[in-house]
């Protein structure tokens, strides 16, 4: 958590120094503070129970967890790359072997896509791997993949010292055999095999040199990899580093300039407010626009879309 918290501060605001300071003492003495080093070594809680192993029951239980619909940004870079991941991670559209997900740069009027008409147009999250009674399911704290990527963009930060590409591809690797090993507790149909160690090394390859900047290349398979099932760490992180960069259409029927647009930050729930009310920040000072410390002010592209 330190690492990753520092890596976080290091980027922008008034804590960079801290943050870096935070990142060396870390990848400095690895002794006094082990990190997962690979898949085995994955923090995360698993479900228990014997009536329901469901992906839901281990979210927050809303109803995009539940559902699963894919997002078009997600989906069309797997797609596009040939990504052995994304056999593991969505399921084709209904009756097609295509991989289609939601694209919000369209305009909101579209919104009615997905409602009755979505089963037959959009891919959801692979039902093997998240939704059919598989014990592998983790609600994942930290991922050894996640450990590498933070390592690679600190060596090529210069941070600290060490090799940035051999980082990055061991991330890559063990992200590809993260979801396989999840797909491979599935009770409901065969498991996918886990591609050939040509395959990956060829895809991981690839994905170094795929990207005008290293740093684009760290960033966006770390996006790839959060996927849904670390959802606030993936918007987290499109906040500090503005990669991959997204387009959102705005919503011209929204009521207010806030509902119009992606926010910045959520507001303090109101328990916070009963419980914590001398160090939770007065209302009318909890705003979606604001923006926190660490994240960048231009961190995506939004407009009206005809």
């Amino acid at each position: 958590m330190i690492l990753r918290l520092g890596i976080r501060l290091s980027s922008q605001g008034q804590l960079v120094e801290e943050g870096k300071f935070a990142v060396t003492t870390v990848l400095g003495n690895e002794t006094s503070y082990p990190l997962p080093e690979d898949n085995s070594d994955m923090i995360a809680y698993f479900s228990r129970g014997t009536s329901s192993l469901r992906f839901e029951s281990l979210g927050k239980g809303d109803e995009s967890r539940i559902l699963g619909w894919a997002a078009y940004a997600h989906v069309s870079r797997m797609v596009n790359d040939n990504d052995p991941r994304l056999e593991v991670l969505y399921d084709p559209v209904s009756g097609t072997n295509e991989y289609v997900g939601f694209d919000f740069s369209k305009p909101y009027s579209e919104g009615d896509n997905m409602t009755s008409t979505v089963k037959t147009k959009y891919s959801r999250i692979d039902s093997t791997s998240f939704i059919s009674g598989n014990t592998k399911i983790p609600a994942v704290i930290f991922s050894a993949p996640e450990i590498w990527f933070l390592k690679a963009e600190a060596y090529q930060r210069n941070i600290v010292s060490g090799n940035a590409e051999q980082a990055f591809k061991k991330a890559v690797d063990l992200s590809v055999k993260f979801y396989y090993d999840i797909n491979s507790g599935s009770t409901s149909r065969e498991p996918v095999a886990l591609p050939a160690q040509s395959v990956i090394d060829q895809f991981v390859n690839e994905r170094w040199n795929a990207y005008p900047t290293k740093e684009e290349a760290i960033a966006t398979q770390k996006w790839l990899h959060f996927g849904y099932l670390q959802e606030f760490e993936a918007w987290t992180e499109l906040r500090r580093t503005g990669l991959p960069r997204l387009f959102y259409s705005i919503d011209q029927g929204a009521t207010t300039s806030v509902s119009r647009s992606v926010p910045n930050r959520l507001r303090y729930p109101d328990n916070e407010r009963i419980f914590n009310e001398a160090n939770c920040p007065k209302v009318e000072n909890d705003k979606f626009e604001t923006v926190l410390i660490w994240a960048k002010t231009d961190w995506r592209d939004e407009g009206i879309v005809d």
